[in-house]
């Protein structure tokens, strides 16, 4: 019995339906989903006086100079960037064209030349090199398949598989309220930590925590 790991594909199934719906009724969804949204993950990168993303502190006190890491869905490179000042050599994995203009762009202008970039999708990525570490930050809510996911990632890190992972506060009774007036609905919740552990040890994997406190802020323009 793999309950957890049930639970979590069907939570993920749930929620991409509750959004097709939605994007149906709004005229589909866009080609590259963050287009529109990519330039908001490169706020801070590079910027040596922000404030560190989750738990690369903790990242970077486990490796040394001449590890090397994948980063799986790397996104503009909020991690990529001070990563591939720490390491050897990174490589990022992640298929949205406007994300990976960004994180060029940012790896570029730090003066960085010890990265890859792989413009595809983490199951449908092949002929990756094993490396260090393998780094999941933010990516999993939306991928049924975690077993896939998890595999992948254990067979190609010699050392460490890294996962950043949080609970998003988005069925507290204000972002419901939120829901149910744009979209006539409350939204089915992303799966969270309490989600993903249980998941985790459906498939023998009992992982070390390390626990961060995220403050979450967001505005909505008036109707």
């Amino acid at each position: 019995m793999r309950v957890h790991l049930d639970r979590w594909r069907a939570l993920v199934r749930e929620r991409r339906e509750q959004m097709d719906r939605q994007l149906a009724a709004l005229g589909g969804p866009p080609e590259d989903w963050w287009a529109d949204r990519a330039s908001f993950f490169t706020r801070g990168t590079g910027d040596a006086a922000a404030s560190p993303p989750p738990g690369l502190e903790a990242i970077v006190e486990r490796l040394e100079r001449h590890h090397t890491l994948i980063d799986v869905g790397a996104g503009a490179g909020r991690y990529a960037v001070p990563l591939s000042r720490a390491l050897r050599h990174v490589t990022l994995v992640e298929p949205s064209p406007a994300m990976g203009r960004l994180a060029r762009d940012q790896l570029d202008g730090a003066g960085l030349d010890n990265w890859t970039l792989i413009e595809d999708g983490w199951l449908d990525a092949n002929d990756l090199d094993p490396a260090s570490a393998v780094l999941f930050a933010n990516v999993l809510n939306p991928h049924e398949d975690l077993e896939a996911w998890i595999s992948k990632g254990l067979a190609l890190a010699r050392g460490w598989l890294f996962i950043v992972h949080g609970s998003i506060p988005e069925v507290t009774p204000h972002m419901q309220r939120v829901a149910r007036e744009l979209h006539g609905e409350e939204r089915v919740p992303q799966p969270g930590i309490s989600h993903l552990i249980p998941a985790l040890h459906d498939l023998d994997v009992y992982p070390d925590v390390v626990m961060y406190e995220r403050r979450f802020a967001r505005s909505y323009a008036d109707a």
